[in-house]
């Protein structure tokens, strides 16, 4: 260890080892991505980068691509260790020195918060996507809905030419088709779709 990193250390700093993934594409981004990354961490305010490597990029499953840094590092203050976990995310964390740790209760309880503070942030985020993606999958249902019933007003239509004038794959318009069928909103009969009752659009 550096006589610099050691004196960090010794005036009760922490000297870390991370490990920070990234997984996207195209591979370009992911590298270039990659190395700014590294680049920050070497300005983190009151840290010391002592050594960082960035691994290959490989391919994983789904065409994606896939790399890892390892990084090195000394920190003034404990704050900047929660403060850097913060911002860049790390999948591994490890103290390499000191061997012991003492918080006092102020830090430990500003380190709670934050956690806190992450956590229903990521929850909220987490809600708000389940919800759009609900009222996107409603939405939708009723535009393929509307859009079956308004071209069986017209006559009688087999799968065939529904999926024709609807748009989509056979596959993706048979259970819509079926749920119609079971609401009874639409018959089946003689290998052809038609209204079972008047039409309300709603």
């Amino acid at each position: 260890m550096e006589k610099s990193i050691k004196e960090i250390v010794e005036k009760g700093g922490v000297y870390c080892r991370f490990v920070i993934e990234l997984v996207g594409g195209p591979k370009e981004h992911i590298e270039h991505t990659m190395k700014i990354l590294v680049e920050k961490a070497k300005e983190f305010p009151d840290a010391k980068v002592e050594k960082s490597k960035i691994y290959e990029v490989k391919e994983t499953e789904g065409g994606y691509f896939s790399t890892f840094t390892e990084i090195e590092m000394a920190f003034k203050k404990i704050d900047g260790l929660m403060d850097f976990c913060y911002v860049f995310y790390p999948s591994s964390v490890e103290v390499l020195q000191p061997e012991k740790l003492v918080l006092d209760a102020r830090t430990f309880s500003a380190w709670l918060n934050e956690l806190q503070h992450k956590i229903h942030s990521m929850d909220k985020v987490a809600k708000d996507h389940s919800i759009y993606k609900e009222l996107t999958t409603m939405q939708l249902n009723t535009i393929i809905r509307t859009n079956i019933l308004t071209h069986l007003k017209e006559k009688e239509l087999d799968e065939k030419e529904i999926q024709d004038y609807v748009g989509i794959n056979l596959q993706s318009l048979k259970p819509y088709l079926d749920s119609l069928v079971n609401r009874k909103e639409i018959k089946f009969e003689h290998g052809k779709y038609k209204l079972a009752k008047p039409v309300k659009f709603k």
